[in-house]
């Protein structure tokens, strides 16, 4: 990726650098809209609340992970 400010995090497609800590923020909203909507008994206990969460965990800890300079 390319160099911001001393962080390697960013990534150039042409004219236009993105970070994918964001679009990956908004894919995993979607998904978990998207197991709540396919399936009506992922959210009827907190045990089916958790499980549901537990995919979207990687993602998230990396994130929380990635230094902020």
């Amino acid at each position: 990726g390319r160099a911001v400010n001393g962080s390697h995090r960013w990534v150039s497609l042409g004219p236009v650098t993105i970070q994918p800590s964001e679009f990956t923020k908004y894919v995993i909203a979607a998904f978990f809209i998207h197991r709540i909507c396919k399936n009506e008994n992922a959210i009827s206990t907190f045990k089916n609340y958790v499980l549901n969460l537990l995919p979207l965990l990687v993602p998230l800890v990396l994130i929380l992970v990635e230094p902020n300079n």
